[in-house]
């Protein structure tokens, strides 16, 4: 475990010190994170990356939950909100900026994307029982590791987020094959951005439980953002195999797959999955298969989608921006 320890420390260490540049442009980009309260979350940090997931910016929000993004140039960019500290979840928005820069004389546009987050540990949906008896697994824990890991629960639940990892790598360290302290360890360093740490963590995971879904979809989220996309593609269909009911993992697959050119079909297919799955709660598939098909020049397919992104979602701010958007590619169907 002082292999883990140590990692832990180093990708800290990145991760506090990483400065990086804005990119030159004429757009901005502004917006609130605020929690499931419908109060602000102060101190998340939001991260600009451009289409390659290289960082372009960063701010951290305000006491209002406000960040902001000035001179950004168009294109696709991910938008991701790592409220670290709090007892929320992260996102990641993959937005694409078209602003009247491209004109001629023109200026830049201002985009407002605003991030509504969600407790870290969400409740779900029961599984089908004939699925939940096919992924059950269980351990004889030993008692010491059984207490350890039921204390890091409570310091979780207490947002002492140190504590608990000290508790898991110990509950880890009593047991070694304890999956469901390598899952929670694994989930927690996700959460946290520790990426390199958490790979190693969710391997062991699924070595000792073969049918753990959760740590292959915690597993390819890693890889993804380590830009190891064939690992990443290969662990998430690995998840959605084991569970095909949880939508997340079809989602973070549609985006690695949306990043190539050879596989935008195959992502097509993947959100309009999602959609199937959860037709009542589906924004965020709509805007992929938005861009997708802009980017394809299939702009009625596009247009529609954001049509119908616009009634699931009644509470977006942009939707001013959101309806120009539709009616350029409405122009473009008549012109093409």
């Amino acid at each position: 475990m002082t292999r883990i320890k140590r990692l832990a420390a180093i990708c800290f260490l990145v991760l506090s010190t990483i400065i990086v540049a804005a990119a030159q442009g004429r757009n901005s980009i502004e917006g609130r994170v605020i929690g499931s309260n419908g109060r602000g979350v102060e101190d998340a940090r939001v991260i600009l990356k451009n289409r390659n997931l290289s960082d372009v910016a960063q701010d951290v929000t305000d006491s209002m939950g406000y960040y902001e993004f000035n001179s950004v140039s168009d294109g696709v960019y991910y938008i991701e909100v790592l409220p670290l500290g709090t007892a929320y979840d992260g996102k990641t928005l993959r937005v694409e900026l078209a602003g009247l820069s491209l004109r001629q004389g023109g200026a830049g546009e201002t985009y407002h994307y605003d991030f509504q987050l969600t407790p870290l540990r969400p409740v779900e949906k029961p599984l089908p029982k004939k699925l939940a008896d096919a992924l059950a697994f269980a351990q004889e824990i030993p008692p010491a590791a059984l207490q350890k890991y039921k204390d890091a629960q409570k310091r979780l639940e207490k947002d002492k987020k140190e504590e608990a990892y000290a508790l898991l790598r110990q509950a880890i360290e009593t047991f070694p094959d304890y999956f469901d302290a390598l899952e929670m360890l694994g989930i927690e360093y996700l959460k946290a951005g520790y990426f390199d740490v958490a790979v190693p963590i969710f391997l062991q995971a699924v070595d000792v439980n073969p049918k753990g879904w959760r740590s292959y979809f915690g597993l390819g989220s890693a890889y993804a953002n380590l830009s190891m996309k064939k690992q990443a593609i290969a662990a998430l269909k690995k998840s959605i195999d084991l569970n095909p009911m949880y939508t997340k993992s079809y989602l973070k697959l549609g985006e690695e797959l949306a990043k190539d050119k050879g596989t935008l079909d195959e992502a097509i297919l993947i959100f309009q999955k999602v959609i199937k799955l959860e037709p009542a709660d589906a924004s965020e598939p709509y805007i992929a298969l938005a861009s997708i098909y802009s980017s394809l020049g299939r702009y009625k397919e596009a247009a529609d989608s954001l049509e119908t992104y616009l009634k699931v979602a009644p509470e977006v701010k942009n939707r001013d921006a959101i309806r120009e958007k539709i009616r350029e590619l409405r122009k473009k169907i008549a012109v093409s």
